[in-house]
């Protein structure tokens, strides 16, 4: 099976008999969570928020925020999600601010080699990747599901 644990930027390939085959590691920058990022999820979450079918009152909402705000931590995760493929390889998925899905994963192989980013088009939640497509669901402007289906370029 395949772990990690997002404080920092490793996955392991945990064998049968429990020890690591395979562990990979990869630079990656943290994202502070300063002022400016915060005000860009406090928006996301306002906006979700007005559009629920029973919103939060303004008041009450805001002193949510704040508290939220005095528990979080200094520096965000580095992924959200892990998926791994049949064949060992794993998708990573990146760490953003919405609680939707995320739209770029890093794409490692079974090796523990980074093999490169990939960048949809929309968040997607991914269900199933296998060497000749990535089946997923993704979430329009008006919070509605679609089921897709993308082709990986070989």
């Amino acid at each position: 099976f395949v772990w990690g644990t997002n404080d920092r930027p490793e996955i392991r390939w945990i064998g049968p008999d429990g020890s690591p085959d395979v562990i990979a590691r990869w630079t990656q920058q943290r994202l502070e969570l300063d002022d400016q990022v915060w005000g860009q999820y406090a928006d996301i979450a306002r906006s979700q928020n007005a559009s629920a079918f029973q919103p939060t009152p303004d008041d009450a909402f805001e002193e949510t925020l704040r508290r939220q705000r005095s528990a979080a931590p200094a520096q965000l995760p580095y992924f959200r999600l892990i998926h791994p493929t049949g064949d060992g390889v794993v998708w990573v998925s990146e760490y953003g601010l919405s609680p939707q899905y995320a739209s770029r994963f890093l794409v490692i192989s079974s090796d523990g080699r980074t093999s490169h980013w990939v960048t949809f088009p929309r968040p997607i939640r991914v269900l199933d990747v296998s060497s000749e497509r990535v089946l997923g669901i993704e979430m329009d402007d008006y919070e509605v599901q679609s089921v897709v289906m993308y082709p990986i370029a070989q």
